[in-house]
């Protein structure tokens, strides 16, 4: 699972540099996570570049979850509205 995570974070980096969107999931995510959770240092260098992969994506962390939080809560408040609009209009 290391290598995809290098990869990623690579793949990422070059898509940054290119002032293209990145995408700090997938892989890298799962990779990262399973790190913090066995008590590896976020500082670690991996592969043969030495590459801080995992302190890079550390503060982008709560972004996915938060904004996923936001998407959930939009839809269920449009939902409200428009059920709460078809029952007035039925009426």
């Amino acid at each position: 699972m290391e290598t995809f995570a290098i990869e990623d974070f690579t793949f990422n980096n070059e898509r940054e540099a290119e002032g293209k969107g990145v995408k700090y999931s997938g892989h890298l995510q799962c990779f990262c996570e399973k790190e913090t959770t066995d008590g590896v240092p976020s500082d670690k260098l991996y592969g043969a570049d030495q590459i801080n992969i995992c302190e890079a994506i550390g503060n982008l962390g709560w972004k996915v979850p938060t904004v996923n939080y936001g998407i959930t809560v939009f839809i269920i408040i449009v939902n409200i509205i428009l059920t709460k609009s078809t029952i007035k209009f039925v009426e």
